[in-house]
């Protein structure tokens, strides 16, 4: 090929007057060798076989699409962001677009999520490969509707916007100020926050006051109804000679009590209800105080009365109410009490249980309290009649199931009767069965006629047996241990067990101590644990 190219050359330099006709056949002529010298000499030759380098088909096929959510929610003007996965990781072509099903409703641009109105779609990812589609529902909710309330005429006027607003959303009421409020009953399509409306969430804040100007409830929680309540100085104030509690919460309802001061609100003495707070649905306090309030009627508390529903106790404090018949801090009333911490101080109930009642019934079902943490400390039963010679429960008077786990009952008492019993628990009824459970936590402090720290009995026969089961760590401190004792002016100053004969019938106890010791050093034979001779 080198030769053919000097050849060139030289017909080019030394024969110039064909130098027109040489150039264009030389050059065509040269070329085509060119093209075929370099075809042919080249040993490392990608194309050919015998090299191992033949040319192969290496694309990728996407086999599919995943996202990373399936459904999601935010507000109107909201975004989040979706993220698509190709498979396989190697796939050769990775394209995708995004589709909504409603543009009025949600846009997707990329992967994010913008809401536009209320309601619900349907984003698409679509891969360019294949067409293969990958879906996920969004709920756009309205914007959160921020009310501020400095006057009763704009507290009237938050909840009818809350009332009428028909699209999910939250709601904020900030409080400024002292506010009168009128009272309120059950909710109705025309009061609070609408019984038409379902799934409301209120945040109520601020701080100022509400208090009431009329008789009833400040709020009344309907089905579906969420109010959480979020203000170290915010405060509901009750009234005098009122007929219902400051927050009452209908079956379905939901509370959730974060920081807040619920006080002064006496019920009527012709009146029926708790002081504080009346729930049948969903109750959470985590934080704040409920102080100084006066129940009256049956078995309604000074402070909380759970009539059937489910009250979570993890912190804050119920301190200073009165149950004037019952339950001077919490009157579990069939339904599900668990404190797992807080405070229940210095209440009084009238006949037993002045920290905490709890009472189960035949046709009305089983009342449980499980504790696991928190502090049941301080509380009395005062008896409110001359005749009575019954005082019981200063902590805990229990009728129903009681497991106790952890936290501590202590310094609780009940006044000097006769017949007065269980300064820190007393356990057990007439007509139906109970059950105490303590495999931790510690009782001491409590004092009491019969029973310094526990007080267990019976009163009838069959199926209606009291259990009192006593196992782990749990302490009961005897009357030897200085301001841990617990003491009885009579007898069992840590544990009284007791069961009562009839003519004729006789009932029997349960009561099973599954550790050696009552307290530190303190053996069950000794007269910390009293068993009436009748029994033994």
């Amino acid at each position: 090929m080198y030769r053919l190219i000097a050849y060139i050359a030289m017909k080019i330099k030394f024969f110039k007057t064909e130098v027109a006709f040489v150039n264009f056949r030389t050059l065509f002529f040269a070329m085509f060798m060119t093209c075929i010298g370099f075809s042919g000499c080249d040993e490392n030759n990608d194309d050919d076989p015998e090299n191992g380098n033949e040319e192969v088909d290496n694309i990728v096929s996407v086999t599919g699409v995943v996202l990373d959510e399936t459904s999601i929610t935010t507000n109107v003007d909201g975004s989040i962001t979706l993220t698509a996965t190709i498979l396989p990781d190697n796939a050769s072509d990775k394209g995708i677009t995004w589709k909504s099903s409603d543009l009025s409703i949600a846009t997707v641009n990329d992967g994010i999520v913008t809401g536009i109105a209320p309601g619900k779609a349907t984003i698409a990812v679509i891969t360019k490969d294949g067409n293969i589609t990958a879906e996920c529902e969004v709920s756009i909710e309205g914007k959160d509707l921020n009310l501020v309330v400095t006057n009763t005429q704009e507290w009237e006027e938050a909840l009818a916007a809350i009332r009428y607003e028909w699209c999910n959303r939250s709601h904020i009421i900030e409080v400024r100020g002292e506010v009168a409020v009128p009272g309120m009953g059950s909710v109705t399509a025309s009061n609070g926050f609408g019984s038409n409306n379902t799934n409301i969430t209120v945040l109520l804040r601020g701080d100022g006051k509400l208090y009431l100007n009329s008789n009833g409830s400040i709020i009344t929680i309907g089905n579906e109804h969420n109010l959480i309540i979020d203000s170290k100085v915010l405060t509901l104030e009750g009234k005098n000679d009122n007929n219902r509690s400051v927050l009452y919460v209908q079956n379905g309802g939901v509370l959730e009590l974060n920081n807040v001061i619920i006080s002064n609100n006496v019920i009527s003495v012709n009146g029926h209800g708790s002081g504080g707070v009346h729930n049948s649905g969903t109750f959470t306090m985590t934080g704040g105080a409920i102080r100084d309030n006066i129940g009256r009627g049956g078995f309604s508390a000074g402070c909380v009365c759970n009539y059937y529903g489910t009250f979570t106790m993890t912190g804050g404090t119920i301190i200073n109410n009165t149950g004037v018949d019952r339950g001077g801090g919490v009157s579990n009333l069939f339904g599900t009490f668990i404190m797992t911490g807080g405070e229940i101080n210095d209440n009084t109930g009238g006949t037993e249980g002045g920290g905490v009642y709890i009472r189960s019934g035949d046709l009305d079902g089983i009342a449980t309290f499980t504790m696991s943490g928190g502090k049941i400390s301080g509380n009395t039963v005062i008896v409110n009649s001359n005749w009575s010679q019954f005082a019981d429960g200063g902590g805990v008077s229990n009728d129903g199931v009681f497991t106790m786990t952890g936290g501590e009952i202590s310094y609780n008492s009940t006044e000097i009767r006769w017949l007065s019993s269980g300064g820190g628990v007393r356990n057990g009824n007439d007509i139906r069965s109970s059950t105490f459970i303590m495999s931790g936590g510690v009782i001491k402090g409590n004092t009491s006629v019969w029973g310094g720290g526990v007080y267990t009995r019976t009163n009838f026969i069959g199926a209606n047996l009291n259990h009192f089961i006593k196992s782990g760590n749990s302490i009961i401190y005897g009357s030897d241990e200085g301001t841990n004792s617990n003491s009885a002016s009579t007898s069992g100053h840590a544990v009284y067990w007791e069961r009562w004969l009839y003519v004729g019938e006789q009932g029997s106890n349960h009561s099973l101590f599954r550790n050696a010791t009552v307290g530190e050093d303190e053996d069950i034979s000794t007269n910390n644990i009293s068993i009436p001779p009748w029994n033994q």
